[in-house]
């Protein structure tokens, strides 16, 4: 049997310094007024967030995250996402507009990488058998959006940010193809570097969920 590739994110050694950032930045704004514009239920000492299949649990004093589903302790990047996601929510519902990266303030120099990062992993893995691609977004929450490529899965990623996968299959003329759209309200949530990082860890579970 092949060993399945080993994906993983880059290493980044200025993780520390923007955790730290980021719970000075949130230590000095009113916590359950972000919790509810970031759609996180507040439970006794802090709150509740789900990030793809995870659950973890906010402490409201030391804004540490741990696990609240039994797992693993999160990636440094995993917490700066969350930290980040927090800060920036204002709230906003879902617009009904989708857009592509290149549509993100800041994300048009990068496209060309955050396609790489994303839909390129997918492509290298499913490759001539995107349909493949059904049963592991599955593992991950994932529901079929009718209307979109040949199929699209919607996977939900924080409480107010989902990312919706479309597919189109190889045939006798074009080759597979695979595209990330997002509700435009996403930028009301997220950096564009870290829509890049977090659908990039999507892309890698559903690599690893083949």
């Amino acid at each position: 049997m092949d060993e399945k590739p080993q994906y993983q994110l880059p290493p980044q050694t200025n993780f520390e310094t923007a955790k730290k950032m980021a719970v000075e930045r949130l230590s000095g704004m009113d916590f359950e007024d972000r919790c509810q514009k970031a759609g996180m239920p507040v439970k006794g000492r802090g709150a509740e967030v789900g990030l793809v299949d995870r659950l973890y649990n906010l402490d409201r004093e030391s804004l540490e995250i741990t696990p609240a589903d039994n797992g693993p302790l999160p990636e440094l990047w995993e917490e700066i996402v969350i930290l980040h996601y927090l800060i920036a929510a204002d709230g906003s519902p879902k617009s009904g507009q989708l857009i592509s990266y290149k549509q993100v303030p800041d994300g048009a120099p990068y496209y060309a990488n955050f396609v790489k990062r994303t839909s390129g992993i997918l492509l290298s893995v499913f490759g001539e058998r995107l349909s493949d691609l059904r049963t592991a977004a599955k593992k991950l929450g994932a529901k079929e959006v009718s209307g979109y490529g040949d199929f699209a899965l919607s996977i939900p990623a924080l409480p107010r940010v989902d990312y919706l996968f479309v597919a189109y299959e190889q045939d006798d003329e074009f080759p597979p193809e695979a595209q990330v759209l997002f509700d435009s309200s996403i930028i009301n949530y997220l950096p564009a570097e870290d829509i890049t990082v977090l659908c990039q860890m999507i892309c890698i579970k559903l690599a690893r969920a083949k």
